[in-house]
């Protein structure tokens, strides 16, 4: 059997634990600022022993290892409201495994190592944020084909993002905002709900497809590029690019003859 040391720093007392776990159908739950460090360990190493992480406002800090939920013994993740955070200095660690993960927040934080997506689209309920390191969709671990994964909150990239042919949907219920810090999206869809707005937070280039499914995508003072060989589809008058602001929407390679088509701002 599996012996894991977890170290547990409980923000709120200054005070340190040091728990080992070594036997099956273990809890993990993480309150209020309560952070958990895995050093070199396979979240997979945690489901084969049956251990379930119920995360509700901690850190869960993956050091230098990967992410592989195959639920082996029916346990999981409960993610509510926390978070939790890729580091280390991994050449390629991989996030994925026989069952998909709802996360809340994900945090990349890799010294400019790779976390690349493996087998299952993946969904985050709250916040993606790239603050340093390689994100990478994977080139064919999906079917053959690059993975899509999908985002609630807010996605904010100051590394980089690597979405291949890959697409970002754009879910949930709340005002929220893309920087895309420069990279350039294949395919993204808008997909809110109750009438909300996904928000600029710096220019976006988007090479292939635009999709519109529900809601709005608001320009404010940054400009949305559309590809040479990219369109816009889905768009109605209740989705559709929101030009409120100086940005502009921008379709590349119009040519002489110009497009047809419904303009959808």
């Amino acid at each position: 059997m599996r012996r894991l040391i977890v170290i547990l720093f409980l923000l709120l007392n200054c005070s340190v634990f040091l728990a080992q776990f070594t036997n099956k159908g273990v809890t993990v739950t993480l309150l209020n600022t309560t952070e958990i460090y895995l050093d070199n360990i396979d979240y997979r190493a945690l489901d084969e022993i049956g251990t379930t992480i119920d995360d509700q406002g901690g850190v869960i800090h993956i050091i230098n290892g990967d992410w592989h939920h195959d639920n082996s013994n029916n346990t999981g993740f409960s993610t509510n409201s926390g978070t939790v955070s890729f580091e280390g200095v991994a050449e390629n660690n991989t996030l994925g495994g026989d069952y998909s993960t709802t996360f809340n927040h994900v945090v990349i934080d890799k010294a400019g190592r790779r976390l690349s997506i493996d087998d299952v689209l993946q969904d985050i309920n709250g916040d993606l944020t790239i603050t340093n390191g390689i994100f990478d969709v994977s080139a064919a671990a999906c079917g053959g084909s690059p993975c899509d994964f999908s985002i609630a909150g807010n996605f904010s990239n100051s590394g980089t993002f690597q979405p291949r042919t890959g697409k970002v949907i754009m879910d949930g219920s709340s005002d929220v905002s893309i920087t895309s810090g420069g990279t350039v999206f294949y395919d993204l869809e808008i997909d809110r709900t109750g009438e909300t707005v996904v928000d600029l937070g710096d220019d976006l280039e988007v090479s292939n497809t635009l999709i519109f499914t529900d809601d709005f995508l608001r320009l404010g003072a940054n400009n949305l590029t559309i590809g040479s060989s990219g369109s816009i589809s889905g768009a109605s008058s209740s989705a559709f690019v929101v030009t409120d602001g100086a940005g502009y929407l921008r379709q590349q390679n119009i040519g002489s003859g110009g497009r047809t088509g419904a303009i959808t701002f």
